[in-house]
């Protein structure tokens, strides 16, 4: 399951990934990014992931590859979660504008990152 986390506004959205995310959850969240790139055009998203037990980043990665034009509306992206999913975004950084891992502890600095637009993506993933 996701939900949405209260820190989101405008064009920056955070959402914690839960235990399971089914097909379900998948298009519920991409008709919600889907309504906030019609509003805003570009958007900095936060997933905290490191509560999600059932799925492997390489489902994520296969189900972005289906929605180039969500990834293409992704102005900045931090993800926080264990090590696979530091694994996984190596692999995805050339498709987002600005990418970057946190780990669980980092939740606040992740937020940081992802709303400023003064900050540099430099020393991160």
């Amino acid at each position: 399951m996701y939900r949405r986390l209260p820190e989101s506004s405008g064009d920056t959205l955070a959402y914690a990934l839960e235990v399971e995310l089914t097909e379900g959850d998948v298009e519920k969240l991409q008709a919600e990014l889907s309504t906030a790139i019609d509003q805003h055009g570009r958007l900095r998203i936060l997933v905290k992931a490191d509560g999600l037990d059932d799925i492997e980043p390489s489902a994520v990665w296969q189900d972005l590859k289906m929605t180039p034009d969500y990834v293409r509306a992704i102005e900045r992206f931090a993800i926080v979660g264990d090590q696979r999913w530091h694994q996984w975004l190596a692999k995805a950084t050339d498709t987002f504008a600005e990418a970057r891992y946190f780990t669980p502890d980092e939740f606040a600095r992740a937020w940081e990152w992802v709303e400023d637009p003064e900050t540099s993506p430099a020393g991160g993933s």
